[in-house]
């Protein structure tokens, strides 16, 4: 297990794939798990981006679903607007 993770995504239309990739790493994360959603500005030229559901929509479902994974310990979860390609993995200290 690890203390903190870091990752992001569009998240749009939350499938099969966001879930199990967001049920492993909440059960795999001890203490903060660190995750960004793209925004709108990084969606500017995203193919069919306008298609998207928006930020907010996206968060909701992302916390909805994130909160309902039960586990001990690393309760933090940090949900943010990801607006630039390296987002917080690029600044925070492991």
């Amino acid at each position: 297990r690890v203390n903190r993770s870091v990752f992001a995504g569009t998240f749009d239309r939350l499938h099969a794939g966001h879930k199990l990739l967001l049920t492993f790493t909440r059960l795999l994360t001890k203490q903060t798990m660190i995750l960004r959603i793209t925004g709108p500005s990084m969606l500017t030229k995203k193919r069919h981006g306008d298609f998207l559901d928006p930020y907010r929509t996206r968060k909701e479902a992302v916390r909805t679903f994130v909160s309902r994974v039960r586990v001990e310990s690393g309760d933090d979860v940090d949900i943010d607007v990801l607006n630039d390609p390296v987002g917080p993995a690029g600044t925070i200290d492991f």
